[in-house]
C-alpha cells in the first residue's frame, strides 16, 4: 500500500478509532478475543476436577463459571460490536453527507446526483463492512491467535509448532487463492462484455443478415464467444474447487495434529490429561481466528476504492461561518468574457456592468443570448474567460463560494418544494420566528392560499403532495429570499409559465423591494412594466466579439 493510500484509510478509519470509541474497540476486542480461549480452558479445568481422586467441588464450580462467563462475554462483544458498527456507520454518513452539502454548486454539479445518492447510502455501508468491521475482525483475530498461541506455550513448545506448521497451507492458500480468484473472475468479466456487445451486434444486424444467408457463419463467430465466456467461468470454478479442498484439508490436518500432538505428549509424560484436552480443543478453534484474519485482511483491500472516493468528499469541504464583507452594496463586471471550452463560442464578450443595492434591473434576451451564463458567473458558479468580477470592490476569486451564497438569493424557475413543513420549506436555516414567518407569508400573498386550505407553519408538504399553481411556487421561492438578510436576490425566469394575473403579482412583489439589489433575468418582460426597472439590459446573441450590452 503506498503513501498515500495509507494516509486515506488513516481519515477514514478516523471515524472508526476515534477517542470516544476506543474504549469500546478495546472491550469488544478482548472479549470476543478471549471467549473461545476461555472455553478451551474451562473445559480442561473440568476434565481435571472429574479425573480428580476425590472431585473437587470448588474446581468444578470455578469451571462452569468461567464457561458462563465466557459464553457471556462472547454475547456482550456481539452487542458492542454491533452498535459500535451502527454509529460509525452513521457518523460516517453524516459526514459525507455534510461534506457534499458543502459543496460549491459548480463542483457539485459534475456529477449525477445518484452518484452522491451511492456514496452516502452504498459507499459508507461497505465501507462500515468491509473496512471498519475488517479493522476490528484484524484486532480481534490476531489477538485471539496470540492468547491461543500463549496458552499452547503454556502446555509444551512442541504443540505450539506442530499445529503452527499445518496452518500455513491454510494461510497460504487464503491469501494467494482469492487473488488468483479475482484475476480469473476480471477476465471472465471481459469475456462477458465482450460476449455482450457481439449478442447486440448481430442481433441489431439480424435483418441484413438474414438476407444475406449468413446464419451459418453468424452462427458459428457467435459460438466462439459462447466457449470463451464457458471456459472462463470453468477456469473460475475450478480455482474455487480447488482453494475449498486446500482449506478443507489444512483445517482438518491442522485440528488432527492437535490431536495427534497431544497424544504424543501425554503418552511420553510431557502433559497431563487436562493440558491434553486444552491442547485438542485449541487445535480445534485456532483455524478460525486465523481464516478470518485474513478474510480480514482481504476484506480491506478490497475497499480501496470506496476509500479513495469517500476520502475526497470528506477532505474537501467544511461549512463555514465567518466572511469578509457583511453586506454587498455592489457587484461590478469588468471587461467580463465567457467562452464555453466545449463549444468554442463567446457567449458573453468584454461585459461591463455595475448593479447597486437598492436598484432593480432587467435582464432580456433570446436563448442562447447568454442569461443563465450571467447567473451563473454572478454566483460564482462559473468563472470568466477573461475580466474580474467584483464584490464591493472585492474580486469574486478571492471570496469562497460560502461567501457568495450567503450574500445571494435566487429565486428558480422550478422552486423545489422539500418534503417537510412549510416552517422548514421556507425558513431551512431557522433563522426567523413564527411571527415573522407569517409576516412573510402574508408579505407575498400566501395568507389567503393558506387559509383556504386549513395550513399551518407545521403542516407537512412535499413536491407531490402540495399542489399549487406556478405563481403560488413561484411566491413559496420569494418567501424563502426574505427569510435571510440577502444583500442580493436573482429571479430567473421566474415569469415563465405563469398566466398574466400571477406574472404581475410576482413582478409587483419583486419591484416592491427597495433594500437589496435585485437582478430579474427574464426571457420576456411586460412592456408596462419594464419602465418600473431602474435599468433594463438586453443581452445579444453573439456572433463578433463586440460589446453586447444596450441600456
Amino acid at each position: 500500500m503506498q503513501k498515500g493510500e495509507r494516509e486515506e484509510m488513516k481519515k477514514i478509519l478516523g471515524v472508526f478509532i476515534n477517542r470516544n470509541n476506543a474504549i469500546r474497540i478495546m472491550v469488544t476486542a478482548l472479549f470476543a478475543a478471549s471467549s473461545q480461549p476461555l472455553i478451551a480452558w474451562s473445559m480442561a479445568g473440568l476434565s481435571g476436577a472429574f479425573l480428580d481422586s476425590e472431585l473437587s467441588y470448588e474446581a468444578l464450580f470455578r469451571n462452569i463459571l468461567i464457561l458462563l462467563c465466557a459464553l457471556f462475554i462472547a454475547w456482550f462483544a456481539d452487542n458492542i460490536k454491533a452498535n459500535l458498527l451502527l454509529d460509525s456507520e452513521f457518523e460516517l454518513r453524516r459526514q459525507v453527507f455534510d461534506s457534499i452539502y458543502a459543496m460549491p454548486i459548480d463542483e457539485f454539479e459534475k456529477k449525477d446526483s445518484g452518484a452522491y445518492y451511492n456514496q452516502i447510502g452504498r459507499d459508507t455501508q461497505i465501507l462500515s463492512k468491509e473496512l471498519f468491521e475488517g479493522t476490528l475482525q484484524v484486532i480481534v483475530n490476531g489477538l485471539s491467535i496470540g492468547l491461543i498461541a500463549v496458552l499452547l506455550l503454556y502446555c509444551h513448545w512442541m504443540s505450539f509448532l506442530i499445529i503452527l506448521i499445518f496452518l500455513l497451507p491454510l494461510t497460504i492458500n487464503n491469501l494467494l487463492m482469492p487473488q488468483k480468484i479475482a484475476a480469473c473472475q476480471e477476465r471472465s468479466m471481459n469475456t462477458l462484455v465482450g460476449m455482450t456487445v457481439k449478442i447486440k451486434d448481430l442481433l441489431s444486424g439480424f435483418f441484413t443478415a438474414r438476407f444475406q444467408e449468413g446464419e451459418k457463419q453468424v452462427s458459428e463467430s457467435m459460438h466462439t464467444h459462447f466457449a470463451a465466456a464457458a471456459d472462463a467461468e470453468k477456469q473460475i470454478m475450478k480455482l474455487s474447487n480447488l482453494s475449498g479442498l486446500i482449506a478443507n484439508a489444512s483445517v482438518t490436518l491442522s485440528q488432527f495434529s492437535g490431536l495427534f500432538v497431544a497424544f504424543y505428549l501425554m503418552r511420553f509424560g510431557k502433559i497431563d490429561f487436562p493440558q491434553f484436552v486444552l491442547i485438542f480443543q485449541l487445535g480445534m478453534i485456532v483455524s478460525n481466528p486465523v481464516v478470518s484474519l485474513i478474510n480480514a485482511v482481504i476484506s480491506i483491500r478490497s475497499s480501496r476504492p470506496y476509500i479513495e472516493n469517500t476520502e475526497k468528499i470528506l477532505a474537501g469541504h467544511k461549512y463555514q461561518e465567518d466572511f469578509r464583507l457583511k453586506k454587498v452594496c455592489s457587484i461590478k463586471l469588468d471587461d467580463v468574457s465567457f467562452v464555453y471550452p466545449e463549444k468554442q463560442r463567446s457567449v458573453l464578450s468584454n461585459f461591463n456592468y455595475c448593479f447597486e443595492q437598492g436598484r432593480k434591473y432587467l435582464i432580456i434576451g433570446e436563448s442562447g443570448s447568454g442569461k443563465t451564463t450571467l447567473i451563473k458567473l454572478l454566483l460564482g458558479t462559473l468563472h470568466p474567460s477573461s475580466g474580474h468580477i467584483y464584490y464591493d470592490r472585492i474580486d469574486q476569486q478571492e471570496l469562497s463560494p460560502s461567501e457568495i451564497y450567503h450574500h445571494s438569493a435566487v429565486v428558480p424557475q422550478q422552486v423545489y418544494i422539500f418534503d417537510d413543513t412549510i416552517r422548514r420549506n421556507l425558513d431551512l436555516k431557522g433563522a426567523c420566528t413564527d411571527e415573522e414567518l407569517l409576516a412573510i407569508i402574508s408579505k407575498v400573498k400566501l395568507d389567503k392560499f393558506f387559509a383556504a386550505n386549513g395550513y399551518t407553519l407545521d403542516t407537512q408538504i412535499s413536491n407531490e403532495t402540495l399542489q399549487v399553481s406556478g405563481g403560488e411556487k413561484a411566491r413559496i421561492g420569494l418567501a424563502r429570499s426574505l427569510t435571510l438578510h440577502k444583500s442580493i436576490v436573482i429571479y430567473d425566469e421566474v415569469l415563465s409559465g405563469l398566466d398574466p394575473q400571477n406574472a404581475e403579482l410576482i413582478e409587483d412583489l419583486l419591484l416592491a423591494d427597495n433594500e437589496r439589489i435585485v437582478i430579474h433575468i427574464a426571457h420576456n418582460s411586460s412592456p408596462g412594466y419594464q419602465d418600473r426597472y431602474d435599468a433594463v439590459v438586453r443581452l445579444a446573441i453573439q456572433s463578433d466579439p463586440e460589446e453586447q450590452i444596450e441600456q
